[in-house]
């Protein structure tokens, strides 16, 4: 059976076309206002802060009413504890240590208390660290009222205060007490000093010259009692309290072919190089168990020239043959400087070093022979090494 196709009415109104009643008027413009009036305060406030932040001048926000976690409040504290504490943290930088100078002084500052005195502290007021007196010369003079036996009352002592006299002076401003004394190159020792004097052939004191032309003795490292002798101003010194001992002039005469044939002709050995350096260590070991035994240093003196040399026989340098002994004590070294000092100091330095490898030494500099930042070059010099400078006139 054919079914009938549906037919749909179709009516011509809308809803604009209907006639609204008046109430639903009202409605809907009431209606209209209101979402007009949300548009607007959406619009604000999303629309300047976005302008804002495109333009590049929007402000931070106020965080004024935000919530933050609670802050405990810490104890008052005390000002006067604060203060300690930041005074006991404070660390203060170390200062440059300075450079170790032994001021030399003149014989005359041993003529009596005043002059010690007022010459250990013009040192001081140098910015020296130690002091050195000569304690017995050349000239065989002791410079101090030594009390040794069988020196004591002799006309050489010329001294007049104590070696501890001495000692305590230097001391008491706070500086090292150094003590020098020669130790053969003495004339006055052989009259009466028995065994330490150079014996001719015929049995009279040998001299280094002619009576006529001034000649002299010598202690002689060969006699039986030198190195007692020696020693015993040594071991003097030390119990005194000085802290360092050093001994110069430790020396041969210079002998004429003579006195090797003729007048010294009975003394074996005495032409013979290692023979001649054992007698001089000899003399210097027994001074440095006299040191030691006090708890001082020996220290021995030369001269730079002397190390240059190739012949050093009767020079101060003769000693330096045996460097294994010459180890066990440390030396003073007489340096001359001429121009270029800083350079000149350096080389010197580095010329030890490679000649007398591991030895320790100090220099010696003449104080009056050149100026102040001439000298004060050598002394910096010397000072990066760690070599302490003795300054002498």
């Amino acid at each position: 059976m054919k079914r009938k196709p549906i037919k749909i009415k179709h009516h011509k109104y809308t809803l604009y076309n209907k006639k609204k009643s008046k109430s639903r008027q009202a409605l809907t413009v009431v209606l209209t206002v209101l979402v007009a009036a949300l548009l607007c305060v959406v619009g604000f406030g999303i629309g300047r802060p976005l302008m804002e932040f495109i333009q590049g001048d929007r402000q931070p926000a106020d965080t004024s009413s935000a919530w933050t976690p609670p802050v405990t409040e810490e104890p008052a504290k005390d000002p006067t504890a604060e203060a300690v504490t930041v005074e006991a943290e404070s660390v203060e930088a170390e200062p440059v240590e300075a450079a170790d100078i032994v001021y030399e002084l003149p014989a005359s500052a041993l003529k009596n208390t005043t002059a010690l005195n007022n010459a250990v502290k013009a040192a001081k007021a140098q910015g020296c660290t130690g002091v050195m007196v000569t304690a017995k010369n050349s000239s065989g003079g002791f410079l101090y009222a030594s009390e040794i036996d069988g020196v004591k009352g002799m006309d050489s002592v010329v001294g007049t205060l104590t070696a501890k006299q001495i000692c305590d002076a230097i001391t008491a401003e706070g500086l090292v007490p150094y003590a020098k004394i020669s130790t053969l190159k003495d004339p006055l020792a052989c009259d009466y000093i028995s065994d330490v004097r150079y014996v001719t052939s015929d049995g009279w004191t040998w001299l280094d010259d002619a009576p006529a032309n001034g000649g002299k003795s010598w202690v002689s490292p060969f006699a039986s009692n030198t190195p007692k002798f020696v020693s015993s101003i040594v071991s003097e010194l030390a119990a005194a309290g000085f802290k360092s001992i050093v001994l110069t002039d430790t020396v041969y005469p210079n002998f004429q072919y003579t006195d090797y044939t003729v007048y010294l002709s009975q003394m074996a050995g005495l032409d013979d190089p290692d023979t001649r350096v054992n007698a001089l260590w000899k003399v210097i070991s027994a001074c440095s168990a006299a040191a030691k035994s006090s708890g001082a240093e020996l220290i021995v003196e030369l001269d730079a020239v002397d190390l240059d040399v190739a012949d050093k026989t009767a020079t101060s340098a003769e000693l330096a043959a045996d460097k294994a002994k010459l180890k066990n004590v440390r030396l003073l070294i007489n340096c001359t400087f001429n121009g270029s000092y800083y350079p000149a100091a350096k080389s010197f330095a580095g010329k030890m070093g490679a000649m007398y490898s591991g030895q320790e030494y100090s220099v010696s500099i003449n104080n009056s022979a050149m100026s102040e930042t001439d000298k004060q070059d050598v002394i910096k010099a010397f000072d990066e090494s760690d070599i302490t400078v003795f300054l002498n006139n």
